[in-house]
């Protein structure tokens, strides 16, 4: 089984499937899982700004604050990729947390509503992004740009 999401919740622009193994949940303006063994961590929102640049600094300080991580800024790549039939800006990078080291991953996708990002925020523990990678697929191929 597994939870349908569209987000947001009041003009959805985007829908979303998470396993119901990963304890998916609502959050404010999206949704968020959290694999079984708790090594890999996948959330979906919709962010208000202006420019990639201001959604992707927005996104990192939820990496910084409220998720307690500590980045490698070094590590950081950042590179176009194909999403549906637009286009995502897709950052990487390494760094840690308290379970130690972690990969992360954030994508930004400009949505049709002007000033909206979709932001999909992702981390996991080495050997849990091995272990998660075919669920985590499963989930990224789930999305779904609502026209």
């Amino acid at each position: 089984m597994a939870k349908n999401f569209s987000i947001p919740d009041d003009t959805p622009t985007v829908k979303v499937t998470i396993p119901d193994d990963w304890s998916p949940q609502a959050i404010d303006a999206g949704a968020q899982g959290t694999s079984p063994d708790g090594s890999t961590y996948i959330a979906a929102e919709v962010l208000a700004a202006d420019d990639v640049k201001a959604a992707t600094e927005a996104s990192m300080k939820v990496f910084l604050k409220d998720a307690e991580m500590k980045i490698d800024g070094s590590s950081m790549q950042s590179k176009q990729v194909d999403f549906g039939s637009t286009k995502a800006t897709d950052i990487t990078f390494n760094g840690s947390n308290e379970d130690g080291p972690q990969e992360f991953e954030i994508m930004l996708l400009p949505l049709p509503t002007d000033g909206k990002f979709l932001v999909i925020s992702y981390w996991g523990t080495p050997d849990g992004d091995k272990a998660n990678k075919a669920k985590f697929d499963e989930i990224m191929s789930s999305f779904d740009l609502v026209q």
